[in-house]
């Protein structure tokens, strides 16, 4: 446990796609998909205990300030929050000097379980959030998010996610079937990827058929490293936010993206390039999670368990869809989107998606004696193949 802890709060390697960089982005490119003003109306009805003070620790956009607006009138709300830099933030702020001021903060899928052993979230029923009885089969049931695998509790509200896959420019390549186009040396120049270690490498097992939950030292040193390595050799560009990403594709400097995104396909819609597709190929996408949680010392544990309804569950949570052009996990707000946002994900056949086309379960923060990578070893090989 000393050691897991000592880990997360060493620097941050450059990953967990940065969700600063996706909502900086996606903030930005919101006019392709909002058809009318974001208002905001009010989520499911709370008692009267609620209202007052909600302190947040999360992404910048997941804060919702502008989209909650009305919500959090119409429940009395003072909202104040305080922004994650990187995902290793969570612990060293929630743990240290101040920390116990917060209701609320984020996790990435590949952190929950290490949130709950470090003790930063308090578990969670569907008395406390609703919509939590209502998700998808796949959130409802995922270990990913629950206290225990046979438990009825979870450690935290899986609430926005998103598919990983390849942009790539519609008029000029066909659709890749898989990931290894990224890799072919008739691609050479033609090919660009998002800095960022966690996914490259996530991407890499993918390709290969690693379990993800368990990359050894082996396979890290063997054939990702390999794999990543000619990627390395193809790529015109690393880039270091989605809007790079974007513009290479617009201006056609690249004919495949790797760590694309729906996101970076509408976006260049927005900007008159309606040749900007997204695939996921044949041996499958990676897919993210954020969740919140629940601290389990809330000031303002009522506001909090409100302010997590509503980003799961009606009108609400189907606003901070739209808004950051993200999926959503509970049916009944599928028919609250806009047909744009509707049309990111199939969610007539979503359980068949989540489970069958994407990788969500990760493991990169093993337990002592465990021939498992950790983030600092995945961070390093990205570090040195760049440099190579």
């Amino acid at each position: 446990m000393k050691r897991i802890a000592e880990d997360v709060l060493k620097a941050a390697p450059g990953g967990l796609f940065v969700r600063r960089d996706v909502l900086r982005f996606g903030a930005a490119s919101a006019a392709f998909i909002v058809a009318s003003k974001i208002i905001g109306k009010a989520g499911p009805a709370f008692g009267a205990e609620v209202g007052g003070p909600l302190n947040l620790f999360t992404w910048q956009g997941y804060d919702l300030t502008d989209t909650f607006k009305q919500w959090r009138a119409d429940h009395n709300i003072q909202q104040t929050q305080k922004y994650i830099n990187n995902q290793f933030d969570v612990v060293s702020i929630l743990k240290g000097p101040g920390g116990k001021d917060f209701d609320s903060s984020s996790s990435n899928q590949a952190y929950t379980h290490l949130f709950q052993r470090l003790d930063l979230m308090a578990p969670l029923s569907a008395a406390d959030v609703p919509s939590l009885a209502k998700m998808y089969p796949f959130f409802k049931d995922s270990p990913i998010w629950k206290t225990a695998p046979d438990a009825d509790t979870y450690n935290s509200v899986p609430w926005t996610w998103g598919a990983i896959g390849i942009n790539y420019l519609t008029d000029k390549v066909p659709a890749p079937d898989s990931w290894n186009v990224l890799i072919d040396p008739k691609n050479r120049g033609r090919v660009a990827t998002y800095d960022d270690a966690y996914n490259n490498v996530s991407v890499a097992a993918i390709a290969l058929g690693i379990d993800l939950t368990h990359i050894t030292h082996d396979a890290l040193n063997g054939p990702i490293k390999d794999w990543l390595t000619k990627l390395k050799q193809n790529a015109k560009a690393i880039s270091t936010n989605i809007g790079d990403q974007q513009t290479l594709l617009v201006n056609k400097e690249v004919d495949y993206m790797s760590i694309g995104l729906t996101l970076i396909s509408a976006g260049a819609k927005s900007q008159g390039a309606a040749n900007v597709g997204f695939g996921i190929p044949k041996e499958g996408g990676f897919g993210f999670c954020d969740a919140a949680f629940l601290t389990p010392w809330a000031p303002d544990r009522e506001n909090a368990l409100a302010f997590l309804e509503a980003l799961l569950g009606g009108q609400t949570a189907a606003d901070a869809a739209i808004n950051l052009a993200q999926g959503v996990a509970v049916p009944d707000v599928v028919p609250l989107l806009d047909d744009a946002t509707r049309a990111l994900y199939p969610y007539d056949t979503l359980n068949d998606y989540l489970t069958k086309q994407l990788k969500f379960e990760v493991n990169f923060t093993p337990e002592a004696g465990q021939d498992i990578v950790s983030f600092d070893e995945i961070n390093a090989l990205w570090e040195q193949i760049k440099a190579s």
